[in-house]
């Protein structure tokens, strides 16, 4: 995957909403799967730059949908790049052991 030089974070991270979304495809998928009788494990690793600033979404029912994820057995982890991955974790109601931290790579030095 080529890097991304021009990337500039702008403060719009829908983080609730996106993952609230993803969850309840996710269970349908899995109620549909186990309804015709197969085996379904899922995992849902969510990386962001950012917590949340936009969502329309109420907190709290993310946290009840991750609750029902994770006794449904879908596994979940939260990589923050460069952000609190523990304290985000918590507050989305996903385990903290999930989650880590990724700080950014320094940039290289401009050649002379």
């Amino acid at each position: 995957m080529p890097e991304l030089t021009d990337y500039v974070p702008n403060g719009n991270t829908k983080l609730y909403g996106t993952v609230l979304e993803t969850f309840k495809a996710m269970l349908k998928l899995k109620a549909e799967g186990e309804s015709h009788g197969a085996v379904v494990r899922m995992i849902l690793a969510v990386f962001t730059e950012g917590e949340d600033n936009v969502s329309q979404e109420d907190r709290t029912e993310l946290v009840r949908i991750s609750g029902e994820a994770l006794e449904a057995g879908v596994e979940l982890i939260l990589v923050g790049l460069g952000r609190p991955a523990k304290q985000i974790a918590r507050y989305m109601g996903f385990p903290a052991d999930g989650a880590t931290r990724s700080r950014p790579r320094p940039k290289p030095c401009a050649k002379p």
